[in-house]
């Protein structure tokens, strides 16, 4: 369970490294513009911790299921070994799942514009 939590924690912080410091560029320096590689690049992260979060919480809350209804076989099924796969195969698909949307929106019309006005 605290290793859940602590891939959460780390979410938590990265989700909110990912449009803050573009958004007080913006603030500070008054250039509201943003390029196609910071927005893709953007658009990547925040996908990434976005989903990574929502499987998170799913991790999470089959842990307390096999921790309330089958107390006895919990370490047999969430065992250290069993734990550090799921978190290895969550990033994995994570990453992966992330750069599909990435590419697909690559591939999507843009106005022929190579500035974005938004900072997300």
């Amino acid at each position: 369970m605290y290793l859940f939590i602590c891939n959460l924690f780390i979410v938590d912080i990265v989700i909110t490294s990912v449009t803050v410091p573009k958004l007080l560029h913006m603030l500070f320096s008054g250039n509201h513009f943003v390029s196609f590689l910071q927005c893709y690049t953007q658009f990547y992260c925040f996908v990434t911790v976005g989903v990574a979060e929502e499987i998170l919480l799913f991790i999470m809350a089959y842990d307390r299921y096999v921790a309330i209804c089958l107390p006895l076989h919990y370490h047999r099924i969430l065992s250290r070994r069993n734990c550090i796969l799921i978190t290895i195969g969550m990033w994995t698909a994570v990453f992966l799942n992330s750069l599909v949307f990435v590419i697909s929106a690559l591939y999507m019309s843009s106005c022929h514009s190579n500035l974005i006005h938004q900072f997300f």
